[in-house]
């Protein structure tokens, strides 16, 4: 494999003003002991916590099944908890940080 193409394989590669290394395999090594910072604004949830954002979500729309007999009612309740858990944009949030990092 091309030294080039192996680096541009694992991270995010070199930046543009970088040079390809002499050793790729060692420069790649390095890059274990020196993790670049993480530059996302927002909140990095743990997986606890993310744990229990789950169980509060699942609770919560277990409840509006139980407790809501109005199908239109039940999905305008659904509907707002959707959007105070961020439940339809959950899955992506990892990807957005990493997104982010990479750009």
């Amino acid at each position: 494999m091309l030294p080039k193409s192996f680096l541009r394989r694992i991270g995010f590669g070199l930046r543009p003003d970088e040079a390809n290394p002499a050793d790729p395999l060692k420069w790649a090594l390095e890059q274990f002991e020196h993790p670049s910072n993480l530059i996302w604004p927002g909140q990095i949830y743990s997986q606890a916590e993310m744990l229990d954002i789950r169980i509060d979500f699942v609770d919560s729309e277990d409840a509006i099944d139980r407790g809501t007999k109005n199908p239109t009612e039940a999905r305008k309740k659904r509907d707002a908890l959707y959007h105070r858990t961020g439940r339809r944009f959950f899955e992506s949030y990892e990807i957005a940080i990493r997104h982010h990092q990479a750009i």
